[in-house]
């Protein structure tokens, strides 16, 4: 009996594994075809686009949030996975890397540690289940006539504009007084970028929490720059997609061992209804034979072995109950901890719900604010030149560009202005012979 329980708990959970590899194996299919319908900007980029020191690569396999992982590159152009150790990825693609990172994790088995009552697992990993994205590129560099140079993240997408704008906008204006007029249309746009954003998050928030979306929801014709807004929020929803693969993978695996349990539970309580008959037989025939032994029909040794079995059987009574008390409270448990997980998840999404809902609101106030001082679109009586210096190899690039113009990381930006009227007058390197100017964001 004890045999041919074991051998139907060892073959469910045979095609439980089986069942959960399936699974993970469709979920990383559907995430591939999703990232490539809302990146391909991204995507785009990441083709011509070589690492280097300074980016972070996302690394995440599907079912496996052990896994998950920033992975920055150092100085050296090297950056260490786990369970791979350090690749060299300067001067390369994202492509060739993951490649690489692909190839490494599905060459070997992954052992997840045992968990509670739990045995140690192997799993194999796929290679449509391993996704290496990068979480954060080099930063940009501005400088000349800004409010404050420095160094300005990157995001995919990013115009001279935009990087001007997080650097506290242009320097001065055709008098040499404060360029207020420029920093406001800068502030502004970056204002309308931010907005949309947000827009997006609550969109998306609203969705997974089940809150119908109302009129306010709507992403109007208010945005110019909303090309750049979707651009951010596909690289923040991607961000989310592998937080939300995490905590579904959390969510699996607790309702799996709960499922496990009550099976336990229930071969337990079976077993245990058996064991208590057994033993309430096995007490009856002793307390027959102790009669008779008493009236001397049965011999001593006749009595002590009837009474030595039902000890026996009321032993192995009380230990199937203990057990099956056991598989009960770990169910609890269990069940207990899945309550906790979706309590914590749904107090998130309401938590960044309702930032996002005050973050937009801000965002739309101050780029109506902004938008109501600029009453015409004038020039100041000055030129402004812009230069993007781009790293080529061994060989950098000086191209002429203007505000519009989108920006790669590691670029490094530098605004003059010039006053034409002046004799001689002419922007810091303009004798130089120039590339042509890039390409401007439509």
């Amino acid at each position: 009996m004890k045999s041919q329980t074991l051998n139907t708990n060892k073959n469910a959970k045979n095609e439980r594994l089986r069942v959960r590899s399936m699974g993970r194996r469709l979920r990383g299919s559907l995430l591939a075809v999703l990232l490539a319908a809302i990146l391909p900007g991204k995507m785009a980029l990441a083709v011509e686009y070589t690492l280097g020191a300074g980016d972070v690569l996302a690394l995440n396999v599907i079912g496996i949030p052990e896994l998950k992982r920033d992975v920055p590159v150092d100085i050296t152009g090297d950056a260490t996975f786990p369970l791979i150790g350090e690749i060299h990825v300067a001067g390369r693609t994202l492509g060739d890397v993951r490649r690489d990172v692909v190839n490494a994790l599905t060459s070997q088995p992954f052992r997840r540690q045992a968990f509670e009552n739990h045995e140690a697992t192997i799993l194999d990993i796929a290679a449509r289940e391993v996704s290496v994205e990068i979480a954060n590129y080099k930063p940009v560099f501005v400088y000349g006539e800004v409010g404050k140079a420095g160094a300005v993240p990157f995001q995919p997408g990013m115009t001279v504009r935009q990087a001007v704008a997080v650097a506290g906008g242009f320097g001065r204006d055709a008098s040499g007084n404060s360029g207020m007029r420029s920093q406001m249309k800068a502030q502004r746009d970056q204002s309308i970028v931010e907005y949309m954003k947000y827009k997006f998050d609550v969109r998306r928030l609203k969705g997974e929490l089940g809150i119908p979306l109302g009129p306010d929801d709507a992403i109007g014709e208010e945005s110019t720059a909303s090309e750049s807004g979707t651009t951010l929020s596909s690289v923040e929803d991607q961000r989310r997609e592998v937080d939300e693969q995490d905590y579904q993978s959390k969510h699996a695996d607790l309702v799996d061992a709960i499922a496990q349990a009550s099976q336990r539970v229930a071969s337990l309580a079976s077993q245990a209804d058996i064991e208590q008959s057994g033993a309430e037989q096995d007490a009856a025939e002793a307390a027959k034979v102790d009669e008779l032994f008493k009236k001397g029909l049965v011999q001593e040794a006749r009595e002590s072995e009837v009474r030595r079995s039902s000890l026996l059987s009321s032993s192995r009574a009380l230990q199937i109950k203990s057990a099956k008390d056991d598989a009960i409270r770990l169910r609890s448990e269990l069940k207990s901890r899945l309550d906790n997980l979706e309590h914590e998840h749904k107090s998130q999404l309401l938590q960044q719900l309702s930032e996002a809902l005050g973050n937009a609101r801000k965002a739309r106030l101050i780029a109506q604010d902004l938008g109501d001082g600029l009453a015409d679109d004038s020039d100041f009586g000055i030129d402004m030149h812009i230069f993007i210096f781009r790293n080529r190899g061994s060989s950098e690039q000086r191209i002429a560009a203007d505000e519009a113009s989108e920006l790669f990381p590691g670029d490094s930006v530098e605004v003059v202005f010039s006053h034409p009227t002046i004799p001689g007058a002419t922007a810091k390197g303009a004798t130089a012979k120039q590339e042509p100017a890039i390409k401007t964001a439509k």
